[in-house]
C-alpha cells in the first residue's frame, strides 16, 4: 500500500502532495517521461497539423520548453489511484 505526504495547503489544510513510497516516485519520473515524449511530439508537428489543433508554432515551442517535472495538475492526479 503507498503512503502519503501530507502538506499544508495554502488555505491551511491538510492535503496529500506526493506519494512517500519509492513506487510512487517511479511512477512519477514515468508520468514525466511520458509527457516530456508527448511534448517533443507536439513541437516535431509541422505548422499545417498544429493549425488543425488550434495551436501556433509559438504555443508547441512553449510546451516542450516546460521544465521536466512542470506536469499538468489533472496528469498528476492519476498517480494517486
Amino acid at each position: 500500500m503507498t503512503q502519503y505526504v501530507h502538506t499544508l495547503n495554502a488555505s491551511g489544510h491538510l492535503s496529500p502532495s506526493r506519494p512517500a513510497s519509492l513506487s510512487g516516485w517511479a511512477r512519477l519520473i514515468l508520468l514525466a517521461l511520458r509527457v516530456r515524449r508527448e511534448r517533443r511530439q507536439l513541437a516535431a508537428l509541422d505548422d499545417a497539423r498544429l493549425a488543425d489543433m488550434g495551436l501556433s508554432r509559438a504555443d508547441a515551442e512553449r510546451e516542450a520548453e516546460r521544465g521536466f517535472l512542470d506536469i499538468p495538475a489533472a496528469r498528476k492526479g492519476s498517480l494517486y489511484l
